[in-house]
């Protein structure tokens, strides 16, 4: 049965999986990024321990993807889909933004693979609208899933957490970026600012605003969901009375934002699932 070999690249670790049917994934391993010169011998270390020659490579990165390159934003790769395809033996190579990946998987998350951290006031009336993917870790993220007519999903890609944003949490410098704030190193740095005082309630109401602006800017009425490293340890990051708050604030579309359901991605890997779901377009 022919193999995908499915990537997701993130500003740490660098995950590797095989799918050989849409949805599902086997053999993953996890790597750090740190550890490795380049993708490609990542890529050499994991096909040798596999013993695999995959018909095709599905890889999504932390970074924009331009043409067929991408640079990662928190890491020094930089990924070449031509040149992996001559490094590789003509292997045909498609690539992706990370939170594309992930937005890919969000139509076929169940139950089972998310935790409520805001239900609607009421049955969502947007079951098919657009849905937000964010994704909280070494960097900022977010993908949007677009519904269509003919009942597939586009996925917008964006840059969301390079925005420029003002923040009360860092005394010497007010304006920062999204990303700046809303990961693993703004997190940091918002605790080293506060020297051992709780910046949890503070940092946790300026999420609450950042989602609401991605939601209202994008009309993710179906939804957001929320993956990443940081969202691994939601409950002792999190202060869901301030995200709560801020994310209803008052205005003319609170109430529509209170049908808005808010998730955690459970699954751990919800990019490559995403990938997966590829695989019957590249067979």
């Amino acid at each position: 049965m022919d193999e995908f070999l499915l990537s997701d690249i993130g500003g740490t670790n660098v995950r590797f999986a095989l799918s050989n049917r849409a949805g599902t994934i086997n053999a993953l391993q996890t790597l750090p990024v740190q550890a490795f010169q380049s993708f490609e011998s990542a890529l050499r270390q994991y096909l040798t321990e596999q013993s695999v020659r995959p018909v095709s490579l599905i890889v999504a990165a932390a970074g924009p993807v331009t043409g067929r390159r991408v640079t990662l934003t928190n890491a020094p790769w930089e990924i070449d889909g031509d040149f992996l395809s001559m490094s590789f033996d003509g292997l045909p190579v498609t690539l992706l933004n990370d939170l594309e990946a992930v937005a890919h998987a969000l139509p076929t998350l169940g139950q089972h693979a998310l935790r409520p951290v805001l239900s609607p006031a009421e049955r969502p009336e947007y079951l098919k609208a657009p849905r937000l993917a964010i994704n909280l870790g070494t960097g900022f993220g977010a993908a949007v899933a677009i519904p269509t007519l003919s009942r597939a999903w586009t996925i917008l890609p964006t840059e969301a957490g390079h925005q420029k944003w003002e923040t009360r949490i860092f005394a010497e410098e007010r304006s920062t970026t999204v990303e700046g704030l809303l990961s693993g190193p703004g997190l940091a740095k918002a605790r080293a600012t506060w020297k051992g005082s709780d910046v949890r309630p503070q940092w946790s109401a300026e999420l609450g605003q950042v989602i609401r602006d991605l939601v209202l800017a994008t009309g993710s009425w179906g939804g957001v969901y929320l993956c990443g490293g940081l969202i691994d340890d939601f409950e002792a990051l999190v202060d869901a009375c301030e995200l709560t708050q801020a994310f209803l604030a008052p205005g003319p579309m609170r109430n529509r934002l209170r049908a808005v359901p808010v998730w955690q991605i459970t699954e751990p890997n919800p990019a490559l699932l995403g990938l997966a779901t590829l695989i019957s377009n590249d067979a």
